[in-house]
């Protein structure tokens, strides 16, 4: 391209450009910020008959690695698809790590492709030294401003530590954010009754002798939604367990760097750090578990306490019931055989060898019908819609807490008067309060539909009937088949055959 001496001149010269909207780090309004953004630079474009395609970035961070439209429009660019790139500030380029920079620019000095700026209207090449410069100085500003937010950021963040507040996104399960105009009171956490009474059973359970992965197996099989909206397991149980919260404390400094794979060069790698170091700041808010009881807790993890039962744990402890009156069938040796004992309602017991092979040919039939089934059915389709907005409402709620932080901010350094924040403050806080009861209707609904899609079943199943085929022991078995199996009915009436039906999560 060569060098062009008015501005008139370039702008005629310009045909079609792309249009890169990015949200900054600390402003609340997203969606209105990109549009009123979009509008201007639509206006510029109507102006000089540019054509144009848009990338909008919503992702947040300085690296490109966190920025796929940056990086689809780099790959564009170098392919010389465009005249120009048109920004609403020289910012929305520039921030981020050296390399990022020296990525972004050398790619679009190599192609000759302009760089238009709406705020204010601005053309730069940057392959004319005093443009290149001047885009120079615009980084280094803008890295400047990223960091000064990031840390008045992670400042209000520890800031709301040190006074018991919630500043992690959503609220823990078994908790609400307190949306109370007491000062004192508001940010912090507040018991969910109904979520509660999932902790407590939780906990009770497991201190009379249940096991992690017992519990798990009953909350699914009554269709109790776990904290991430899905299904329980050992895992998510054994967490709660663990988290400080639930004592009423709040915890932070638990790690450093940054979690991201894709990190950049600079970024100080992610490592949690020990306990040691941790900041707790004690009765914040209701306890869901004693201290006596976290102790206790800690110490059946930790020595592994088999305390579920106090007979041996047989192969289908607590997973056969009675097909009559539904009580659960005892194990009964019979004949040198495992077996089941006569229920008290008259239903036959007898030896169970037969069971494990009903299991396997009931576990083949159930992966080859779902190999009949198309992911695209109605539950499915359903599914992944619930799944798609609770993400987004969890984003929403993300965003939400992000802009009230930057309004206390604002208000603390006097840009806003009193009536203002305190209008822009309700306005925030109704809309969360909106999104977390929309939240949790969602979750309630994703409950009643299973959480995995058929091909995720069918790897189950096969890894299923894989590990049923292995000598494990009756312990080893029994958590086998409650990883998959609900329950086992079983009816036998005398001189009759063994009615057996299989039910699986």
């Amino acid at each position: 391209m060569p060098t062009l001496t008015s501005q008139y001149d370039v702008i005629n010269k310009i045909k079609f450009v792309a249009v890169y909207l990015r949200k900054s780090r600390g402003t609340g309004d997203m969606e209105v910020d990109l549009e009123k953004h979009y509008t201007k630079i639509k206006e510029y474009c109507k102006e000089f008959k540019w054509k144009f395609v848009v990338y909008e970035e919503i992702a947040s961070g300085s690296d490109i690695t966190n920025r796929p439209e940056m990086q689809k429009l780099l790959n564009d660019v170098s392919n010389d698809m465009y005249d120009a790139v048109f920004v609403f500030d020289i910012d929305r380029l520039s921030r981020g790590g050296s390399s990022d920079q020296e990525r972004i620019f050398s790619t679009f000095r190599n192609t000759n492709t302009l760089i238009v700026s709406a705020n204010p209207f601005k053309i730069y090449n940057l392959n004319d030294e005093s443009d290149d410069m001047m885009i120079d100085m615009f980084g280094f500003i803008g890295k400047m401003e990223y960091k000064q937010i990031r840390k008045r950021m992670l400042t209000g963040k520890k800031i709301g530590l040190n006074m018991g507040k919630w500043t992690n996104g959503n609220p823990p399960f078994g908790y609400r954010y307190n949306r109370t105009s007491d000062p004192d009171k508001k940010g912090k956490l507040i018991v969910d009754k109904e979520e509660a009474k999932i902790v407590r059973e939780a906990v009770d359970k497991y201190l009379n002798g249940y096991s992690t992965i017992d519990i798990a197996w009953d909350f699914n099989k009554r269709k109790i939604p776990s904290p991430g909206g899905s299904r329980w397991n050992a895992v998510t149980i054994t967490r709660i367990f663990k988290s400080k919260i639930y004592q009423g404390h709040m915890v932070g400094n638990k790690s450093e760097g940054n979690r991201n794979k894709k990190r950049s060069d600079t970024s100080k790698p992610f490592r949690p750090l020990p306990e040691n170091e941790w900041i707790v700041i004690q009765n914040c808010h209701e306890q869901l578990i004693t201290e006596e009881e976290y102790e206790l807790i800690m110490k059946m993890l930790k020595d592994n306490t088999k305390k579920r039962f106090r007979n041996k744990i047989n192969t289908f402890t607590g997973i056969i019931k009675c097909n009559i009156c539904g009580n659960i069938m005892h194990h009964k040796t019979l004949h040198n055989k495992d077996g089941l004992a006569a229920c008290e309602c008259g239903n036959h017991g007898g030896t169970i060898d037969i069971i494990e092979e009903s299991i396997y040919q009931s576990a083949i039939q159930l992966r080859d019908r779902l190999k009949q089934i198309k992911v695209e059915e109605v539950e499915s389709q359903r599914e992944n819609q619930l799944l798609k907005e609770i993400e987004s409402l969890e984003k929403q709620l993300v965003k939400q807490d992000t802009a009230l932080e930057r309004i206390e901010e604002m208000y603390e350094e006097g840009e806003y008067d009193k009536p203002k924040y305190q209008m822009k403050k309700k306005k925030r806080e109704e809309e969360k309060w909106r999104l977390e009861n929309e939240l949790k209707k969602l979750r309630k609904q994703l409950s009643s539909v299973d959480s995995q899609n058929n091909k995720e079943r069918i790897s189950k199943i096969d890894q299923f009937i894989n590990d049923i085929k292995k000598d494990n022991n009756s312990e080893q078995k029994n958590r086998i088949y409650k990883s998959l199996i609900s329950e086992i009915l079983w009816e036998k009436k005398t001189n009759e055959k063994v009615n057996i039906t299989i039910n699986f999560l």
